[in-house]
């Protein structure tokens, strides 16, 4: 989580000068590793990195709570899902451990994009089936990442959802539905 604290106050700092909308269309705007999406109207904010401690060395996308000062929130919860299924919720802290853990049964980056997301937008890890859109609902705005196939939710993989209040692990049914496998409650 350390990295992606560095990452947040980079690109927060210079977010004047190299801000992105993500994609509210059908097609999601397109992240590269490095990339922050800032989830406006809530306190949630997601990029596209490679692991450095849980997902070690794979290409994922994470979401977090951010505190007043645009890090990850200490004590809350971070979901993460890595391009090959495997799906963790870790603790933010100075050890960072490891909540939830999910796999399927079967570097350093350049410094990446701003992107702002609203309810509609869309964004997806470029050269992956990893993809993330940000909705409104009975838990308020809520940021969602799936592995997609064809444009659809991936049978019989996990997927998560944030919301400034909850983090959520849902498991895709084969009937490509998501179904709350885990949930856990962000801290004040």
């Amino acid at each position: 989580m350390t990295r992606t604290g560095a990452i947040l106050a980079v690109t927060f700092a210079f977010a004047a000068a190299a801000t992105v909308s993500a994609a509210t269309s059908k097609k999601p705007a397109a992240l590269r590793l490095g990339d922050v999406v800032d989830v406006l109207g809530t306190r949630i904010a997601c990029d596209a990195t490679v692991g450095t401690v849980s997902l070690k060395g794979k290409r994922l996308v994470g979401c977090y709570v951010v505190d007043d000062k645009g890090a990850p929130a200490v004590g809350s919860y971070a979901p993460a899902l890595a391009v090959d299924g495997e799906i963790v919720i870790v603790k933010v802290s100075a050890k960072a451990p490891v909540v939830f853990r999910r796999t399927l049964a079967s570097a350093t980056s350049p410094a990446g994009r701003y992107l702002k997301a609203t309810v509609g937008s869309r964004f997806a890890l470029v050269g992956t089936d990893l993809a993330c859109g940000v909705t409104r609902g009975e838990r308020g705005i809520t940021a969602s990442c799936f592995k997609l196939t064809r444009g659809t939710r991936t049978a019989n993989t996990y997927g998560f959802a944030i919301a400034n209040r909850v983090v959520t692990i849902l498991r895709v049914d084969a009937a490509h539905r998501p179904h709350t496998l885990y949930a856990r409650p962000e801290p004040d």
